[in-house]
């Protein structure tokens, strides 16, 4: 007979772990740029204006290893849902905003706001490409959340968390629509000094924390599943048989 390779179980919890431990990195070096940057208002300019100025590489590479993280995320999730609801489309999505993140590092926003001071805002394709995949990164994000609650929900374990994902898959669109108008406004003179930047970190703090939140529970689970109690198909992992 012809033998498949199965992923051990340490493996699987070894990429589930990257979707923890790099949103909660993320998040803490942006509050930690945000106090630190000179003339940075984090209550009206985005995280991406982080990238700006001659300090900026470091949230350049905060970006891109957060996306790497949610990368290599996503191969655990492959293995997690093996198959049935969001096998398919979890671990896709889960990819599809890693590589959103890592392109938002790669391609800075163009200057605004005010920020860097001094700097008049011009167009460049940097610029542009950032204003495209940035919004892809964050309609991934809210899909996430619901792919996700709609496999939650057939466990009785995670149904109350299914309804947590909900929750987060309204919140992160939402407070982003909100930041978009809200910057919006500040452009046009009619709001200054707008608290976009504040929503805009509402949406992918949530994001983030509920993306951490989520992958540890899943790898706490893979411990449940190796003393079995559970019939999940991961089970095959830690009890080999042939």
């Amino acid at each position: 007979a012809v033998q498949t390779y199965e992923p051990k179980v340490s493996s699987v919890k070894a990429m589930l772990w990257f979707g923890t431990i790099g949103p909660l990195l993320f998040v803490l070096a942006v509050l930690v740029q945000d106090i630190l940057k000179p003339d940075f208002n984090p209550m009206r300019h985005f995280v991406s204006h982080l990238s700006l100025d001659k300090y900026g590489w470091v949230n350049v590479l905060n970006l891109i290893a957060l996306g790497f993280s949610i990368m290599l995320f996503s191969i655990g999730v492959r293995i997690y849902f093996k198959d049935g609801t969001a096998s398919l489309w979890a671990p896709r999505l889960s990819l599809l905003a890693g590589i959103g993140f890592v392109l938002n590092g790669i391609f800075a926003i163009v200057p605004g706001l005010g920020f860097p001071p001094g700097v008049v805002p011009i167009k460049t394709v940097h610029g542009t490409i950032h204003e495209f995949t940035g919004p892809v990164t964050f309609t991934a994000l809210t899909a996430i959340c619901f792919v996700f609650a709609r496999r939650f929900s057939e466990e009785p374990e995670w149904r109350g968390w299914a309804t947590v994902s909900r929750l987060v898959g309204f919140i992160i669109p939402t407070t982003w629509v909100i930041c978009s108008v809200l910057v919006g406004l500040d452009y046009a003179g009619v709001y200054p000094n707008a608290p976009g930047g504040l929503f805009e970190r509402i949406s992918l703090g949530s994001a983030c924390v509920w993306l951490a939140v989520t992958s540890y529970r899943m790898t706490q689970s893979l411990d449940v599943r190796q003393v079995g109690h559970s019939n999940h198909p991961l089970d095959s992992l830690s009890n080999p048989s042939g």
